[in-house]
């Protein structure tokens, strides 16, 4: 049941089951693309603290971009737009992801030749596809996450269609196959999700707080699809691996994917000046909001604020929470990639769900960073539904590996015709 892949992938298998050095062809190359349930828990923190690192950071990213007044209460004054986050992002990741590239070439790295010929074949779409639906899965969740579009107490709860989005698209796609427990795993992670939302549900159900589109419910709808560029760009990059056996080097392929998620940004830049949806009036509107940004970012002490203003610059703290931020996102899709090479997308987005509740916790303890951006406070029950929510969600993506990782065990017994 488990997915072949396909094409130019099957040479490469060919090639290597008849290479000597290869020792016992495809059955052998197959098993030692496997790890054991201690590096894949190493790997699955690394990938659970860099999501956790990117949900806090970037809210603090933006946040930066935003000066406040001293008591929250009245109106804050932004200076770029949502345009210039997702840019200035793409432009720190490249900068991250091809400066480690160039270390490790001048090491002599990557030194399998693979890379180089998949990157060169056919099936390069594949690593082009990465990067464009990052962008898009960028574009349509920040452009949609206003409150004035798509209510603030709806958004996490559209999110968790990212887990059925993942195993559906596994399905048709990498061609999937599960058995009941999986299912069972993956039903047992998005209760707990669900579990660990309930403040939200009780805000809706007992409070005043409306859930009503103030511009039009065709906003939820384009938000619920920002998450499934998310879920293709995952998809595509374990066919990558897949095809290659595993042998595809992963920061060229993070490179790829950062510098054609950049790429993406820069040609729908217009979509910014699109009436009721972006942010700018026209291209010299979009060309200040940008402008704005890039002086928030390198001179911060040049950004003027309005004369009656009596907050604090935040775009002082600016570059350094990007860093930061950008050093999150590293960890997360390095460590990301690791799970869907030696696991699978499935694992991953299962795995990195419990960053959701672990964020809360983390915005709990840490109120001065909250306050810093005008946070709604978290109370005693937000956490009390976080922290029971870990148990069950846990417990819920270690049986969908046990069972995945069965399935591979007996497909390793039929290649070597045990």
């Amino acid at each position: 049941d488990q997915p072949r892949s396909r094409g130019l992938g099957d040479v490469y298998k060919r090639q290597h089951d008849d290479d000597v050095e290869g020792g016992k062809g495809r059955a052998s190359n197959k098993a030692s693309g496997k790890v054991g349930w201690l590096t894949l828990l190493l790997f699955a923190a690394g990938a659970v603290a860099g999501q956790v690192g990117q949900l806090v950071l970037l809210d603090l990213f933006i946040a930066s971009f935003t000066n406040f007044p001293d008591d929250c209460a009245g109106a804050s004054e932004m200076v770029t737009g949502p345009y210039f986050i997702l840019l200035m992002c793409a432009i720190l990741f490249n900068v991250v992801f091809f400066t480690i590239i160039a270390v490790r070439c001048c090491m002599g790295l990557p030194k399998s030749k693979v890379t180089m010929q998949y990157t060169k074949s056919c099936n390069h779409y594949k690593l082009v596809l990465t990067g464009v639906f990052d962008a898009m899965n960028g574009i349509l969740i920040v452009y949609s996450s206003p409150a004035s579009r798509v209510p603030s107490d709806l958004q996490p709860i559209l999110m968790q269609s990212l887990i059925p989005f993942t195993l559906l698209f596994s399905y048709f796609i990498l061609r999937k196959r599960y058995v009941p427990l999986q299912l069972v795993g993956a039903l047992l992670v998005i209760g707990a999700i669900l579990l660990s939302l309930g403040p939200t549900f009780d805000d809706i159900i007992y409070t005043n707080n409306s859930l009503q589109f103030q511009s039009g419910g065709g906003w939820a709808v384009l938000f619920l699809l920002g998450c499934v560029p998310a879920v293709l760009m995952n998809i595509f990059e374990e066919s990558v691996f897949m095809d290659t056996n595993n042998e595809y080097d992963i920061w060229i392929l993070l490179g790829l994917e950062s510098i054609y998620q950049l790429l993406t940004f820069l040609a729908l830049f217009w979509l910014d000046t699109v009436a009721g949806f972006g942010t700018s009036a026209n291209v010299t509107d979009w060309a200040a909001h940008v402008e704005g940004g890039f002086q928030c970012f390198f001179s911060p002490g040049s950004v003027e604020l309005p004369v009656n203003f009596t907050g604090t610059n935040h775009c002082e703290s600016c570059w350094w929470i990007g860093l930061l931020f950008a050093g999150a996102y590293v960890a997360s899709y390095v460590f990301g990639a690791m799970l869907m090479k030696y696991a699978s997308a499935n694992f991953y987005g299962l795995v990195v769900a419990m960053a959701n509740p672990l964020a809360v916790v983390f915005w709990f303890v840490a109120k001065p960073v909250n306050e810093w951006q005008c946070g709604s406070p978290y109370e005693l029950r937000d956490i009390a539904y976080s922290c029971s929510a870990l148990v069950p969600l846990v417990a819920g993506v270690y049986l969908f590996r046990k069972f995945e990782k069965d399935k591979d065990k007996e497909e390793e017994k039929l290649l070597m015709g045990e």
